[in-house]
């Protein structure tokens, strides 16, 4: 299954790629009715946004550990 991009949103939806970005980032800049229809486009297409995507292009970093337990029943390895 190919993965939902803004240009796919923008195309469908009839408006530019800054439009759709100002309507997920939740900008004020958009008009009430084009918001309300990037959004229908948006729920159409099964269209998930990627929080961690984002933090890796602003160079955020997520702040999680990872564990990794052979048996949880024997406490040393």
């Amino acid at each position: 299954m190919k993965k939902i991009t803004i240009e796919d949103i923008a195309k469908r939806a009839g408006v530019s790629k800054g439009t759709v970005s100002a309507v997920m980032n939740v900008r004020n800049t958009v008009r009430t009715e084009t918001r309300d229809h990037v959004l229908e486009v948006m729920k159409e297409l099964h269209f998930r946004h990627q929080g961690i995507a984002r933090n890796l292009r602003n160079g955020n970093q997520d702040k999680s550990i990872g564990i990794i337990i052979k048996d949880a029943n024997y406490p040393f390895p």
